[in-house]
């Protein structure tokens, strides 16, 4: 309705406990801490074969790059 304020209330609750403790009353929401919480710290390789096969990915957070798919030249026995 006019003239009355538009009022909004969020709860996030972040993965992991934010480092920074921040306060301000302004208009934008700060993202920066937050975003800082989705950067990817580890990454783990992998390696699966088996006789005929084999392939090389990375692991970083759910998400699985293939780096490399291999066969074999040698008839599995």
């Amino acid at each position: 309705m006019e003239g009355q304020d538009d009022l909004q209330l969020w709860i996030v609750e972040p993965p992991l406990p934010l480092k920074t403790r921040l306060y301000r009353c302004d208009k934008d929401f700060v993202l920066e801490p937050f975003k800082e919480l989705l950067e990817v710290s580890e990454s783990l390789h992998c390696l699966v074969m088996d006789r005929k096969e084999a392939a090389i990915g990375m692991l970083e957070g759910k998400r699985i790059e293939l780096l490399q798919k291999m066969t074999s030249v040698f008839p599995a026995s």
